[in-house]
Parts: structure tokens; C-alpha cells; sequence
């Protein structure tokens, strides 16, 4: 099993920490610097979202930003400008910051996390992360949420390698594009 014990557990949480961080003054400031972002050319939304699907258990929920920005809950926005879809033990993971590079790296590769949406839109989205970073947390420690604060971090991401390949085993194989290309210059 999971972290969380149901969808509306992990609605709770998500939907705590992200009404914490808007009412900031940091969500604020992001909120209004992330919607500049959300311009796709033909003028600015009046309303940029940010839909958030998780599974594992199953849940949406939506980022309204703008002069009344606020979240809902199980409210699948179509007209989303960014979607974000996770695994919902990796997206506690990763507010947590329990994550390093590799191991986001892993875990897109991996399916469990993914972000969909214009260049402009990411941008945006990038700004309202680095601002939210930490909330998760301090919701959770002011609700008293204890069990989920001590969750057992994933294990390191370690090295990722890749065989380097020894030019002895290129040698004296004869790639039939290089072989055309030397013919045409014998001649």
C-alpha cells in the first residue's frame, strides 16, 4: 500500500498545502509572476490552470491562478495550460524533496511522473515550484500529519552508467554506409 490510505486523503493534503502557499505572500508573488508565463501568443488566459492527476490512488486536482486564484478539487480541467501527472507516493516524494535529480530523472523515465504543456507554460510552472517548495511540508507539520512526514525516503538514485564502448570493438567491422563512401572514393 501506498502513503496515502485513499484518494481523499491525499485531495486533503494536496489541497491544504496548496491553498497555504496562495495564501502567502511567496504565493502571491508566484502566482502573479507564473501567470506572465501562461501568454501562449494570443493573449493571456484570464484564469491559467494547472491540473494535477494523480494515481495510485486517483485524484485531480486544479491550480486556478490569476486575481482569484484558488484550488479545486476533482474538477478534470480541459482547458488546463499544464498537466502534471503522477504516481502519488513520487509526487509526495518529490514535495517532500526527498528527490535528487537522478531519481526524478528516474521516475520520468519510468512513467511516474510527467508535465505536459507549452515551453511558456513550463516556465511558468518551474517559477511556481521553487516558490511552493516547502509548503507541503509545513502543511503537513501543522496538521499534525506525522506518519506521512516520516515516510521512508526512496533510496538514492546511485550512478547511472553507460557501457563506454572500446574502439576495439569497432574495428574491422565495415558499416555498409562507410562502405559505399569508400567505394565512390576508390574510384
Amino acid at each position: 500500500m501506498g502513503y496515502f490510505n485513499n484518494a481523499d486523503e491525499l485531495s486533503t493534503e494536496l489541497i491544504a498545502s496548496l491553498e497555504l502557499f496562495l495564501a502567502s505572500e511567496d504565493g502571491h508573488r508566484a502566482a502573479e509572476l507564473a501567470v506572465t508565463g501562461f501568454d501562449l501568443g494570443d493573449g493571456l488566459p484570464d484564469e491559467p490552470l494547472v491540473a494535477i492527476t494523480t494515481s495510485n490512488p486517483s485524484t485531480t486536482t486544479t491550480l486556478i491562478l490569476g486575481s482569484n486564484a484558488r484550488v479545486e478539487a476533482n474538477n478534470e480541467e480541459e482547458r488546463a495550460q499544464v498537466r502534471l501527472n503522477a504516481d502519488a507516493d513520487s509526487l509526495h516524494d518529490l514535495l517532500l524533496e526527498n528527490y535528487d535529480a537522478g531519481q526524478i530523472a528516474r521516475a520520468v523515465e519510468e512513467h511516474r511522473l510527467s508535465v505536459s504543456g507549452s515551453p511558456w507554460s513550463l516556465d511558468a510552472l518551474i517559477v511556481l515550484a521553487g516558490a511552493y517548495a516547502g509548503f507541503y511540508r509545513r502543511s503537513l507539520e501543522e496538521r499534525g500529519r506525522q506518519a506521512l512526514l516520516e515516510t521512508p525516503a526512496p533510496a538514492p538514485s546511485g550512478i547511472w552508467e553507460v557501457p563506454v564502448p572500446r574502439p576495439e570493438d569497432f574495428m574491422g567491422v565495415v558499416v555498409p554506409a562507410r562502405r559505399q563512401f569508400a567505394q565512390r572514393m576508390s574510384r
